[in-house]
């Protein structure tokens, strides 16, 4: 028999079609799992001409600009509240369990392709069609742009862009078992409110149905008997620190004061937690900045500054990696050697390759959950929603935020092209927002929101034009929450200047783990707290293809720039960059002489040597105060400032990068680590690396917590007669060393 005559006979008992009471119109449906589903999408209610709805008592559809074939495909598009009361009576919204049941039957690796929206077609729900498919809530439409998606939803069901994607999306880590409810995806209509959304409607075959077990909001904290024990394991002064970043923000949460951001979670976390509202990246791009927040050194100690040491086709030199002092190594080796699991999810971009010491355990899939019982964790996660690249790759997909509805700052045009990308930055700040909801609620579920401290910031400013890579605000500001696991100090702004630079040694801090006295940066929390300061500092050089030579001091409300390059333009004609609309629209604006006065600052031909901003009275700081006899004081002492902090890193500006990289990789050949020697003492193996700064990582017969992992080697440690030891020992910027291997006598 058949698959499709199988289904036949199941669906016997489903009423085949259905026609829906309120207005005669019929659903083919079909029997699956012993339930009854609608076919295709429901298509109830009034037709709205447009996103603007005409009665607030009455269920409205509207085709949201489409053409009239493609509302009948995909059916009547509704927002959040009407779409959870839009199906009929003894109908209702499919549970987790119930998509479960359905993927099962369809076979979860290619659900997302089974699964049908057209009107004119009855889907056998035996995989022979390949159209793909929207549930509940899966179209998505805004003011004119229609697109399948669920980036604002539950049930991602896009299956133009992947399958699994979509299966993934929509079967994993987007629901609760206990009870069981959706997850915070949709706990606040601001990700729903501008969107809209297909219905797909489900029964059991008596008809009965009741509530949806889907739409309970009420958070779980019910933790798992192996966290449990792992509890009670760790005790109170061991707390786990999660760490979530994102990338290519400015301060654009609600928590913040942005009256357009839409942040629920974020928003809860600074109510819960600890609000930093001067937070500072020492670059304003990615990788110096990651080199910074991964050493506790600026980069420009380090020779990471150059935007990346690994860019390829330069004229004047080949990829290289930065190479630290000996002393500095990343701060997890510290919390590894203090007995914590670390991960990392997944992004590095350290300038140099992370040695194998440095992480337990990094990759995308990596996770604390694969940490052995009884062990505090560090965990980071990187989130790539929100950078700078998402803005023209995620172009055409529905916004959350709609254009009108942004504030652009004086130095953008205002034109459809900067609006569009504004609100897309704004979208996927919104969508980054809810992937944060979904780490915080893993804690949650595993019982350990309250032994876990989670830090939240973004590796640097925001990813429109004259943003990032900049060492204005715009591109070095950014957010900084902490929320503590016992509610501590929950809702305290913290208005002190702190610094990236600063975060590894907090971090360390915190933990309980003592801070090298090699790094720069100083804690601004925990039992080691240093004074606050009184300057941060920032550097940039080479972007991509473009060179230039920049630093900047800044105090509490004044910012000092020192320009080494004056002849050149402040803006840097990045090809990357260019990929952009927006920025190409101010590009196209400039050449035809149509900005005014502000927005074309960006543009001058040359710069001066020195800048000075109130970022008090002028926060976007476009009125430059350099040459203003009234603020020589505040320039002298900023002044002062950056030339005792270039002498004090070893900062030397305007230094040409193949003279770097000669001093760090001589002959333009990087060093290689000394292979270490393993020994029996005492009844102990004991490794030892000639290579000053190396750290050792080793397995015991090919295994460390578990097979593939590594040990960090901290002292000599006993074995077993016969077992194989394998190590490999590594010093950051330098080729690792090769294994070595040798058996316990």
């Amino acid at each position: 028999m058949s698959a499709l005559a199988s289904l036949l006979l199941l669906a016997a008992s489903c009423e085949t079609p259905f026609v829906d009471a309120r207005d005669g119109r019929s659903y083919p449906t079909v029997a699956i799992g012993g339930q009854c589903w609608m076919a295709r999408n429901l298509d109830h209610g009034a037709v709205v001409p447009d996103a603007r709805p005409r009665d607030a008592t009455a269920v409205e559809k509207t085709c949201y600009g489409n053409d009239s074939e493609g509302c009948q495909v995909y059916g009547g598009l509704y927002s959040w509240n009407e779409a959870r009361n839009a199906c009929p009576a003894g109908w209702h919204l499919p549970s987790r369990a119930e998509w479960e049941t359905l993927a099962a039957h369809l076979g979860t690796a290619t659900a997302g392709e089974r699964l049908k929206a057209r009107q004119e077609h009855v889907p056998p729900f035996d995989g022979t069609d390949d159209v793909g498919f929207t549930a509940l809530p899966a179209g998505a439409a805004f003011r004119g742009a229609f697109g399948r998606q669920g980036h604002w939803a539950v049930f991602w069901t896009a299956s133009e862009n992947g399958a699994q994607r979509a299966v993934s999306a929509t079967l994993d880590r987007l629901w609760h078992t206990e009870p069981p409810r959706y997850r915070t995806v949709v706990f606040d209509e601001a990700y729903l409110k501008e969107n809209a959304f297909s219905v797909r409607c489900v029964r059991d075959m008596a008809g009965l149905s009741g509530p949806s077990p889907g739409l309970s909001h009420q958070p779980t904290t019910r933790p798992s008997r192996t966290h449990s024990t792992l509890r009670r394991a760790a005790g109170p002064a061991r707390h786990n620190v999660l760490c979530v970043t994102c990338e290519d923000i400015s301060p654009l949460l609600g928590s913040y004061g942005d009256p357009v951001a839409l942040t629920p979670v974020l928003d809860r976390m600074a109510r819960e937690g600890v609000r930093f509202t001067r937070m500072f990246s020492s670059s304003g791009v990615c990788a110096p900045s990651r080199a910074a927040l991964i050493t506790g050194m600026y980069a420009t100690a380090i020779g990471a500054n150059n935007m990346r040491t690994s860019t390829k086709d330069l004229a004047d030199h080949a990829p290289y990696e930065a190479v630290p002092p000996p002393a500095v190594r990343p701060f997890p080796e510290y919390l590894r050697a203090a007995g914590y699991y670390t991960t990392n999810n997944a992004k590095t971009d350290y300038q140099f390759t992370p040695p194998l010491t440095a992480w337990d355990e990094s990759g995308r899939d990596a996770h604390w959950k694969n940490r052995p019982e009884g062990m505090p964790f560090f965990a980071v996660f990187n989130l790539e929603t929100t950078h700078e690249s998402q803005v023209w790759d995620r172009a055409n997909d529905p916004v959350a935020v709609p254009p009108e509805r942004v504030i652009l700052p004086p130095y953008y045009p205002d034109t459809p092209a900067v609006r569009r990308d504004a609100a897309r930055v704004y979208s996927n700040v919104a969508v980054m927002d809810r992937q944060v909801g979904e780490l915080l609620a893993e804690l949650d579920e595993a019982g350990l929101a309250d032994e876990t401290i989670v830090i939240f910031y973004s590796d640097n400013g925001g990813p429109l034009p004259r943003g990032k890579r900049e060492l204005l605000d715009s591109g070095l500001r950014v957010p900084f929450l902490m929320r503590f696991p016992d509610g501590s100090h929950a809702g305290r702004v913290v208005d002190d200047l702190v610094a990236f630079v600063d975060v590894p040694a907090t971090i360390l801090s915190l933990a309980g783990v003592p801070v090298p006295e090699h790094m720069q940066g100083r804690p601004f929390w925990g039992e080691q707290k240093a004074p606050p300061r009184d300057f941060v500092f920032a550097a940039r050089d080479r972007m991509d293809e473009r060179v230039d030579h920049v630093r900047a001091a800044r105090d509490r409300r004044f910012k000092y720039v020192r320009n080494y390059r004056t002849d050149l333009p402040r803006y840097q004609d990045i090809d990357y960059r260019r990929q952009m609309a927006a920025m190409q629209d101010i590009l196209r604006l400039r050449d035809e002489g149509k900005l005014d006065p502000v927005q074309s600052l960006w543009f001058q031909p040359t710069k001066p040597e020195e800048e000075l901003y109130d970022t008090e009275t002028d926060p976007h700081e476009v009125r430059d105060l350099g040459a203003d006899p009234a603020y020589r004081p505040q320039r002298d002492r900023l002044r002062a400032a950056l030339d005792g902090w270039l002498r004090e890193t070893g900062d030397r500006p305007g230094r040409p990068e193949r003279e770097l990289l000669e001093e760090l990789w001589p002959g333009g050949v990087q060093p290689k680590t000394a292979a270490p020697a393993i020994g029996w003492r005492e009844g102990r193996v004991a490794i030892e690396c000639p290579t000053v700064g190396a750290a050792v990582a080793y397995q015991v017969d090919g295994r460390g917590f578990r097979p593939g992992h590594w040990l960090l080697y901290r002292e000599p440690f006993e074995a077993r007669g016969g077992a194989v030891i394998t190590a490999s020992a590594h010093r950051v910027g330098y080729a690792p060393s090769p294994q070595v291997r040798f058996v316990v006598p």
